[in-house]
């Protein structure tokens, strides 16, 4: 009991809700809350809200805020809202078995196309929306994202009568509850990731890995290619998501065509961990570095095209600091994408993208991802 006193009366607990860490927010809240419930009774629940009820509207930036809570204070950073959200968020934990497919993946958060994520627990589906969010970055995700969503939630009865053959709105939604396979069906984007403690021998998706990617053993490759393991991923894809109902295992069902052929440069770079937790622990930090780096890269020269249109025209030599600066650009779908269909892509894109990447960007623009939901952001720090 003393211990919790003294949590309880601590003047001061430094929280960052940035860059992902609003889970130890989250904590640090709860450490508050806890022994003040041990000392004051239901009482402390109503003494802790008229205190958050009284903090002032959040403030991004650089400068942390001070938030008294109880008889102690958080210290919040809040980030900045034009950047990329949970930038720290563990990729490649949360896909190690579905690694093939982080690039169609990509592909539909860039788009933002509906996606179900199914996974045993809320934090494994939590981990990864968000982890499927910072994909983008530097983009922010353009689709309704919930990281846990239940049958509970308000949008939860529109979403569920939904007339045939209207499209699923662009939402990215974590669940645990396999009702929904049943209840969103016209979600035609499912993923199912989080396992029992996954082993080096899957660190590459069985059904769908080609040969002389990631450090699998030559065995292990023989193996991928069986029969038997030919036979489940047909049947896996018979069955569609619903055979989560019976089992389940970490898949991917989509009728989207992706245009981003998967890095085999990159797989080969990931480190198999072996069988020690504290091993395995270290070489998913450095996996998960390889990868956000990869997939930063592709996104930034995804976007390489629109600078122009993102860039005002510099003033003129000697005029007013006070003058509103030149407008930007004007953007014209349809000539942006016949400029881009005679250019090509680029050196980085054409080796990695299929023969139909100018439908990314087709998609990109004229799709649910709207680009004026990006110009005027841009145009306000220009």
């Amino acid at each position: 009991m003393a211990k919790k006193k003294k949590a309880a009366n601590s003047s001061t607990d430094s929280c960052s809700t940035g860059s992902g860490r609003t889970r130890g927010c989250r904590a640090g809240r709860a450490e508050i809350l806890g022994p003040l419930c041990f000392d004051l009774g239901p009482s402390a629940l109503s003494l802790v809200a008229s205190h958050v009820a009284s903090w002032p509207p959040p403030s991004p930036g650089h400068h942390p805020m001070s938030l008294p809570i109880g008889s102690a204070s958080l210290r919040v950073l809040l980030p900045d809202a034009a950047a990329a959200l949970f930038p720290d968020s563990d990729l490649f934990s949360s896909f190690r078995g579905l690694l093939l497919h982080l690039w169609t993946l990509w592909e539909l958060v860039l788009i933002a196309a509906p996606l179900l994520v199914v996974a045993p627990s809320p934090p494994q589906c939590s981990d990864a929306v968000a982890a499927l969010v910072s994909l983008v970055a530097p983009l922010r995700c353009r689709a309704d994202f919930r990281p846990y969503f239940t049958i509970h939630d308000p949008d939860f009865p529109r979403l569920n009568s939904l007339p045939d053959g209207l499209p699923f709105p662009p939402m990215l939604l974590g669940v645990t509850n396999l009702f929904f396979l049943r209840a969103l069906k016209s979600i035609p984007n499912v993923v199912s990731v989080g396992s029992p403690a996954p082993s080096s021998s899957r660190l590459l998706p069985p059904a769908s890995s080609t040969a002389g990617a990631g450090t699998a053993t030559a065995a292990a490759a023989a193996k991928k290619f069986s029969p038997s393991r030919l036979l489940n991923a047909v049947k896996l894809r018979r069955d569609g998501p619903l055979c989560l109902m019976t089992e389940h295992r970490e898949a991917f069902w989509s009728a989207y065509a992706p245009a981003t052929k998967p890095d085999t440069a990159v797989l080969n770079r990931l480190v198999d961990a072996g069988v020690s937790p504290r091993i395995e622990e270290s070489m998913s930090v450095v996996n998960n570095e390889i990868l956000r780096r990869h997939f930063l890269e592709l996104t930034t020269n995804f976007l390489a095209p629109f600078g122009p249109y993102l860039r005002a025209t510099a003033p003129s030599e000697g005029s007013s600091p006070f003058v509103d600066p030149p407008p930007l650009p004007p953007f014209r779908a349809d000539e942006f994408l016949d400029g881009l269909a005679a250019r090509g892509p680029g050196k980085f894109l054409s080796k990695r993208m299929r023969s139909n990447w100018l439908d990314l960007y087709r998609w990109a623009i004229l799709g649910r991802a709207k680009f004026h939901a990006v110009v005027p952001k841009k145009a306000s720090r220009c």
